[in-house]
Formats: C-alpha cells, structure tokens, sequence
C-alpha cells in the first residue's frame, strides 16, 4: 500500500515538473548581482546600469507566442523567429551588460527547454557551438556570425572579454563578466546567479 502510494505521489510530482518545463517561457527572471557594487553608485553609473530595471528588459524582449516558427537558414540549421530577434540584441549599444546576461540566459533557458539540460559543460566555446546549431536538432539560437562572437569562436561581453559560464547544475548555469576592468574576481564583476 505504501508502496502504491508513493509510486502515484512520484507520478504527479513528474508530471507537474514535465508540464512545468513545457509550460515555462524560455527565460526566467534572474537575480543579477554585482559584486560589491551596491553600496558605490559611482560605479554602477560608470558601468551604465544604475537604473535597469526587469521591466526595461521586458520591453526590449518580444512577447511569447503561441506558436513559434520555425524556418531553415543555410546549412540545415532550424531558427526560431522570436528568439533570433532577442539574441539580435545581445551586446547592442541599446543594452546594458546586465541586460547581455539576461539575453543569454534566455538562450540558455530555451535551449533547456529543447534538451533538458545545459549545453555540454559550460566551457564558452561549447556554450557557442550549442547555441550556433552544432546540436542534436540543428537548432540555431544566435547566428555564428554575431558580433558577441569573436574570431576564436567565444561569446564576449562589451569589452571584449570572453564570458565565464559555470553550471550549478544540469539545469542551472551561472553567467558572469569581468567587467570594465577585464578583470574576473574583482568588484566590477557582473553575474547573472
């Protein structure tokens, strides 16, 4: 009995977590943090970003649809209309660096919800390939030709900087850049947790 019990209750807990991965847009709001940038306004200012808020983000992404086509680019990569546009604005002039985290976790979360897991280990140029179509279903999230991918195949930030991806966990991954001082484990950090 007891047995049948927790066999039914592991049923519902699969199938709330199937739908909720079907049911979920591809990007999720993310906490951003800035390490120890909070307290020096100067700093944040200095970056561009004092006053972005999740709602300026929302304004620059377009509204999930129903329906998303798909259409076929050279090679026999598939593209996503809706999400190419939003991988469109990743390293813009229009966007913050806070904002360029929050694209590529887009990507990122969409891609989750096709393969149910991060791209391979996290290692950028992996995390590119991934995401340019080198992938089961040729799925092309951003073009391998954006300009946030320099000419040794790594997405990098607004000061050219390769981005450093670390995944948590088979469904989490940590996005940071090293900010305007190029520097990784210094206050001007940026992460996307």
């Amino acid at each position: 009995m007891l047995k049948a019990l927790l066999c039914a209750v592991l049923m519902v807990v699969v199938a709330a977590l199937f739908c909720w991965l079907v049911l979920t847009p591809p990007y999720n709001k993310k906490t951003i943090t800035q390490d120890h940038i909070g307290q020096d306004s100067r700093n944040a200012e200095s970056i561009g970003e004092a006053s972005v808020t999740e709602n300026d983000l929302d304004a620059r992404l377009p509204p999930q649809p129903a329906h998303q086509p798909a259409t076929q680019v050279a090679g026999a990569k598939v593209v996503i209309a809706e999400i190419a546009a939003v991988a469109e604005h990743l390293s813009s002039s229009n966007t913050s660096v806070r904002e360029d985290l929050e694209i590529l976790d887009t990507l990122l979360n969409y891609y989750r919800r096709v393969y149910v897991q991060n791209p391979v280990a996290g290692v950028n140029e992996e995390v590119v390939e991934a995401l340019t179509g080198k992938n089961a279903r040729n799925l092309a999230l951003i073009s391998p030709d954006h300009p946030a991918i320099n000419p040794d195949g790594k997405l990098v930030d607004k000061w050219g900087m390769p981005y450093f991806f670390h995944a948590l966990s088979g469904e989490h991954m940590e996005i940071s850049s090293a900010g305007p001082d190029r520097k990784f484990g210094t206050h001007d950090d940026v992460k996307l947790e």
